[in-house]
């Protein structure tokens, strides 16, 4: 799955959910007479778990249970509260918290056993206690309540990876994609699995399986997104394979159906500048540069462009905003070193690295590369100074 470890994988599998977060926030069943004063502490406990106040939604949701200690949705809101909390404490005190939260989470599921929201929360405190094979009970458990829950699904097929078993979570999103047919999310899930396991042409088929109608998937926010993201990866897999028609194709219906996509615009820059088109994709990267100028990459390939167009001192301009934003982008300062070479300023070449590597300096593999470019340049004089910029 790209991740170093059953921790990362887990918070991989929030992106489902704000799910943990939004499911959190129900409640599985209320007393039989409704208690509105007890309630409305409970929706200030949601709230502050929703804003992320976490020792406040921690404090609200104790007190809750010491008044009503069979409040299901204060059981589940703690035991969410604590899963988020477990994130960034040490390994010891993060298993306690976890323990806790799946203490809670059982007795929830005593008290209402068909409780989606304890359910969908125990999975995900299962999944980060590394207890991998009862989480995908939990999961398997939610399909059964609602065969629609596309998330439980995606997350059954990512704990099979993370078991190392790649078939079985092909197995399991075949299966429903064959179910649920140009859903979005599924092909997405499984296409990348499938470029995972060095299979690009079946991802590519897979990834064009969803269609060109947008309108299929405007339901939900989660379906428009998977959308994008599908087009981003054909995208991908265009230029990687040389397919630059194709890729041009593909990135031109991303800004068509999302204007903002800044990303695209620069690729579509970049195949311009490809091909010596430096006005073209001078305005292209402007272009992206308009929606999000907080880009490194942008700047350079504008610089790029206008340096190939005569402009130098505006090159000179859209180097220094790129190399403003190096502390952000540090692993792009290899290549912004070798562009300011070749525009001539060494001295400037090894002022941007010198920045980036403080920057990776935890970061071996980079600091190397980085310090394999400082006595490159080293090794030649100087040309341009402080001065020129």
């Amino acid at each position: 799955m790209g991740r170093t470890s059953l921790f990362s994988f887990a918070r991989g599998l929030a992106w489902m959910g704000a799910a943990g977060l939004v499911f959190a926030l129900g409640c599985p069943k209320e007393e039989a007479t409704p208690d509105y004063e007890l309630q409305a502490r409970y929706q200030k406990a949601a709230q502050a778990l929703a804003e992320n106040r976490l020792p406040e939604a921690e404090e609200r949701f104790r007190q809750l249970l010491k008044e009503s200690p069979k409040h299901g949705g204060g059981m589940c809101g703690l035991a969410g509260t604590l899963r988020r909390k477990a994130e960034k404490l040490p390994a010891a005190e993060r298993t306690e918290a976890l323990a806790e939260a799946d203490r809670l989470l059982r007795r929830a599921i005593e008290l209402d056993p068909e409780s989606q929201t304890a359910l969908h929360e125990q999975a995900l405190v299962l999944v980060d206690l590394g207890r991998l094979a009862e989480a995908d009970g939990a999961y398997q458990k939610l399909i059964q309540g609602d065969p629609k829950d596309l998330d439980s699904i995606v997350a059954r097929a990512r704990i099979a990876v993370a078991q190392k078993d790649p078939a079985r979570a092909e197995t399991i999103l075949r299966e429903a994609v064959a179910s649920h047919p140009r859903s979005a999310i599924l092909e997405l899930e499984l296409g990348r699995l499938l470029l995972r396991l060095s299979r690009p042409e079946e991802a590519r088929a897979v990834f064009s399986s969803i269609g060109d109608d947008l309108r299929a998937y405007t339901s939900r926010m989660r379906p428009i997104e998977a959308y994008f993201e599908i087009l981003d990866e054909l995208g991908q897999l265009a230029v990687r394979s040389e397919r630059l028609d194709e890729a041009r194709a593909v990135y031109q219906k991303l800004t068509e159906v999302e204007p903002q996509d800044f990303m695209a615009w620069e690729v579509l820059a970049a195949l311009d500048e490809s091909e010596k088109k430096w006005a073209e994709a001078e305005k292209k990267y402007r272009r992206s540069l308009d929606i999000d100028r907080a880009h490194a990459s942008g700047w350079r390939g504008l610089a790029r462009c206008l340096l190939a167009q005569g402009k130098r001192e505006d090159a000179r301009y859209a180097w220094q905003r790129a190399d403003g934003l190096v502390v952000q982008s540090p692993e792009q300062a290899v290549e912004l070193s070798q562009e300011l070479e070749a525009f001539g300023d060494r001295a400037w070449a090894r002022t941007v690295l010198e920045k980036a590597r403080l920057v990776l300096s935890g970061n071996a593999e980079a600091v190397a590369a980085i310090d394999a470019r400082l006595r490159a340049l080293s090794a030649t004089p100087d040309g341009g100074t402080e001065t020129d910029r």
